[in-house]
């Protein structure tokens, strides 16, 4: 992928072609490790990887397009409370800027509402991710409540297997070969099937950096299309503490935009370890709003 600042001249509007098929989710906005228990894997935008102990959270009702499709689950369904600092970025959000230039960017927190509202709206999403423990995954998201993860080791191998269907989590430890078990049934998991909430909480407290260009926003040329680049720093928050993740300041969230949808490309998440190395998660959006399907595994 080349990147580079491009011309100070008028910009055709583009489209994503559907940037290809979350979390980490991963987006970048909370990290995760190891197996589900009783609880079910939390899928964050940050780093969709191996369970952790935490469940991420996110309530957005899904859009009224009918593009992707996804059995019901019998039964009422509540969503987890939108914190209120989310809710206020979506109210606040501008629309995408569409044919933007260096001369009218919009500020780094007009990006941020932007990306926050975009993924409100989001009825479907895949998307990559590297772990900082070398692990590579793969997640579909279908909304409101519905996620399915597979992860791989540092050597391309399967390691493990994860999808959440509302209130039920269901786990395939593809190392040892022992196939699909249903974990149960838990309200943890509507939780935890928020997937993005972790990378709004994020964008939603944190603050946007000057760049090197001088600017909080640049335009740059993201392998012929051009893309809206902003970093933002981010530390604890009650919000991400209410979500079970614990974060020192300091951590920053670099995301390429696509202007005419305020939909992320690419993130690359920093975090604090307490240590001279940080925590690196990195997360390509492959595609949003394609028809795709979550279902049980087994019965």
């Amino acid at each position: 992928m080349t990147s580079r600042r491009l011309p100070r001249s008028p910009i055709a509007t583009y489209a994503l072609s559907a940037l290809a098929g979350v979390a980490a989710l991963g987006l970048a906005a909370c990290s995760a490790a190891g197996p589900p228990k009783p609880v079910p894997p939390p899928l964050e935008v940050k780093d969709v990887g191996s369970p952790g102990p935490a469940p991420s959270v996110e309530a957005r009702a899904p859009a009224a397009s009918a593009a992707p499709t996804a059995r019901a689950t019998a039964g009422p369904s509540a969503l987890p409370t939108v914190p209120p600092v989310v809710s206020e970025a979506v109210a606040a959000a501008p629309p995408p800027p569409g044919a933007v230039t260096d001369d009218d960017l919009p500020s780094g927190e007009q990006v941020a509402q932007g990306v926050i509202a975009a993924l409100a709206k989001a009825k479907t999403a895949h998307f990559s991710a590297t772990l900082p423990n070398g692990h590579t995954t793969d997640l579909r998201f279908v909304a409101p409540d519905r996620a399915a993860l597979v992860e791989k080791d540092e050597n391309g191998q399967p390691y493990a297997e994860y999808v959440i269907l509302s209130d039920t989590g269901y786990t395939n430890d593809t190392r040892s070969g022992t196939g699909w078990v249903k974990v149960g049934v838990s309200e943890g998991y509507k939780q935890q099937a928020q997937i993005f909430r972790p990378l709004e909480i994020a964008l939603a407290t944190g603050q946007a950096r000057t760049l090197p260009s001088g600017e909080e926003v640049e335009l740059i040329d993201n392998d012929g299309k051009p893309a809206l680049h902003a970093v933002f720093e981010y530390g604890s928050s009650q919000e991400l503490q209410d979500l079970g993740l614990v974060r020192s300041n300091g951590n920053l969230l670099d995301v390429l935009v696509d202007p005419t949808t305020w939909l992320p490309i690419r993130s690359r998440e920093e975090t604090e370890t307490g240590g001279p190395q940080k925590a690196v998660t990195e997360v390509r959006f492959l595609s949003f709003d394609e028809p795709t399907t979550v279902d049980a595994p087994i019965p």
